[in-house]
């Protein structure tokens, strides 16, 4: 890849010329599919940046939101090994720890 550093823009270093982007355009023509999962405590913790990502640069592009993952139900089996979750009461734990490294964790208790 190079990038170009006064825009940012990067591009595969095959190609010669890099395109420019025009912050202002006013009518979007690219849709940017987000997939999440509600159960997800990560996609939980990326919704600040997703939303100043709205803000800030949404006249940009469609935002087109995915549903994702939606557990069935409980099985007998390791439902998020990496995660130490295999059944439902290792849930919270794991999202006070995401909410304690992501800063979500105030969050999190003003809503409850």
């Amino acid at each position: 890849m190079v990038c170009d550093i006064y825009s940012g823009v990067c591009k595969p270093s095959g190609e010669k010329e890099i395109e420019d982007i025009n912050l202002n355009n006013q009518s979007p023509n690219l849709t940017l599919y987000y997939v999440t999962d509600p159960m997800c405590s990560h996609c939980w913790a990326f919704e600040p940046i997703s939303n100043k990502l709205l803000v800030q640069y949404g006249h940009l592009f469609n935002f087109q939101m995915i549903m994702g993952g939606l557990l069935e139900a409980w099985g007998d089996g390791p439902i998020d090994p990496a995660n130490g979750i295999y059944k439902p009461a290792d849930v919270t734990p794991h999202w006070q720890e995401v909410g304690q490294y992501s800063r979500m964790g105030s969050v999190a208790k003003l809503n409850l």
